[in-house]
């Protein structure tokens, strides 16, 4: 029993040491704030930086928050509906809408070709 616990100690270590600190743009994109996503998207911001734990692009940020207007102000940005993160690389914006029951982002994901 020791030992898997500190097996699970070092995968816990080793996955936070890979953690990339979350951009202004995701944190924008997390709190809803789509005017600040639009200038930081303008001054240059990466509309599909990689950020946090699971290395999310701003557009999943906004997707795990609950944010339909950064949703939106992301894609017409230019954000990949379809790009893929998290630990097997199987998360993907419409993924992680249908798993939190947010079908109303999912809708306009889908709207946008997401799968």
């Amino acid at each position: 029993m020791k030992f898997a616990s500190v097996l699970l100690a070092c995968l816990f270590t080793i996955a936070c040491a890979r953690t990339t600190p979350i951009s202004p743009l995701a944190i924008a994109a997390r709190e809803g704030n789509t005017g600040r996503i639009t200038e930081l998207v303008h001054s240059g911001a990466d509309v599909n930086g990689r950020a946090g734990v699971n290395a999310w692009t701003p557009l999943m940020h906004a997707v795990h928050t609950g944010q339909p207007g950064s949703v939106r102000a992301l894609m017409e940005a230019g954000a990949d509906v379809n790009a893929t993160a998290g630990m097997f690389n199987r998360d993907t914006a419409l993924r992680l809408a249908e798993i939190q029951g947010s079908n109303d982002i999912a809708a306009i994901l889908r709207d946008h070709r997401a799968r």
